[in-house]
C-alpha cells in the first residue's frame, strides 16, 4: 500500500512485516499520512511515482519526503517540489530518516553508551533477517495457511476481479515455496534453524528466538530502550504485529507472557487504534 503522509510528505508502500515497521515508526513520530493498497505481484500502483518523474522501483515498502503530491497534473509547483523530493526504498532506511527528520518531536531515547548502541544495532539486525524470516515460515507452513494469506483480497475494492483471481491463485502456492525453499535455507545458514526443523516443528525455533528478545527487554525493565522506545522496540513490535490477525501472535504471547505489558505498551506509544483506523478495512491488521 502507499502512505502518503501529510506535514512531512511521506508517500510510503506498505507490503507486510517491513512495512509494518515503517508504519509504526509514522505514528510514533506523529506523522499524517494515508494509506492505499498496492497489488503484490505486479505493483502497478507504484506508477504514481513514475508520473512524478521519479524513479521506478519494484521494492516496497517506499517512502517519498516532500509535500503531498500534486492534485491533478496541472499542478505544476507542487509536482516540481515533489520530484526533488527524495525517495527512499527500504525499511530500515524509512525508519532511520523518520527518526532524524521528525525526532525532535519524540526521538527515542539516545543509547547512553558503547554497548546500548551496539545493543539496539543487534537487535534491529536480529529482527531483519531472523524475526521477519521465522513469521515468513510460520505463516506458510501448508499450503492451505499461505493460501489463507490471501484472502483478504476478495474485499480489496481497488483490485480488478482477474487480479483478485491471480493473487488467490498464485499468491499463496509462491509464499508457500518461498517459505519451504528460500526462508528455510537462509534460516538455516543463519545458524537459527535446521530445514528439517523448520518442516518438522516451524514454532519451535520461533519461540527460542522470541523468548531471547523477551528476556533482553525484562532485563532493562520491559523495554529495551529503558523509559520509552527505542529503534530496537520499534522494529521488533513493527516485525510482529504485522501478523497479529495470525495464531502464531496469541501463541507467541502465551510462551512467553512478559512479551504481553511490552506489546501493550508499544500499542500506547505507536496508537495502534489510530494506526489500524487508517488502513483500508480489508487490510490485515498490523
Amino acid at each position: 500500500m502507499i502512505v502518503c503522509a501529510r506535514g512531512l510528505g511521506i508517500e510510503l508502500t506498505r507490503a507486510r512485516a517491513y512495512a509494518a515497521k515503517a508504519q509504526v515508526a509514522l505514528e510514533f513520530y506523529g506523522v499524517e499520512y494515508r494509506v492505499q493498497e498496492v497489488e503484490p505481484l505486479r505493483k502497478r500502483e507504484l506508477g504514481s511515482l513514475a508520473a512524478l518523474q521519479l524513479p521506478a522501483f519494484g521494492k516496497v515498502p517506499q517512502l517519498l519526503l516532500g509535500p503531498p503530491p500534486p492534485s491533478s497534473p496541472s499542478a505544476d509547483a507542487a509536482a516540481l517540489e515533489h520530484e526533488r523530493a527524495p525517495l527512499l526504498v527500504d525499511s530500515e532506511l524509512i525508519v532511520d530518516v523518520l527518526a532524524e527528520v521528525a525526532g525532535p518531536r519524540r526521538r527515542p531515547c539516545a543509547p547512553r553508551s558503547d554497548e546500548e548502541k551496539a545493543a539496539e544495532r543487534h537487535w534491529r539486525s536480529w529482527t531483519a533477517s531472523s524475526l521477519v524470516r521465522l513469521l515468513v515460515a510460520n505463516t506458510n507452513r501448508t499450503l492451505a495457511e499461505a493460501n489463507e494469506g490471501y484472502q483478504y483480497v476478495e474485499q480489496v475494492s481497488g483490485f480488478s476481479p482477474s487480479t483478485k483471481l491471480l493473487l488467490k491463485v498464485v499468491g499463496g502456492p509462491i509464499m508457500y515455496c518461498v517459505s519451504r525453499f528460500v526462508t528455510s535455507r537462509k534460516l538455516e545458514s543463519l545458524g537459527i534453524a535446521t530445514r528439517d526443523e523448520l518442516r518438522a516443528s516451524p514454532r519451535e525455533p520461533l519461540f527460542r528466538e522470541v523468548e531471547r528478545w523477551a528476556r533482553a527487554i525484562t532485563e532493562r525493565g520491559g523495554m529495551h530502550g529503558g523509559a520509552m522506545p527505542d529503534l530496537a522496540d520499534l522494529d521488533t513490535y513493527g516485525v510482529l504485529v504485522s501478523v497479529r490477525n495470525f495464531p502464531v501472535f496469541d501463541e507467541l504471547l502465551q510462551h512467553s507472557p512478559e512479551l504481553r505489558p511490552w506489546v501493550e505498551s508499544m500499542d500506547r506509544w505507536t496508537c495502534a487504534e489510530r494506526r489500524q483506523s487508517r488502513l483500508p478495512a480489508s487490510v490485515p491488521a498490523a
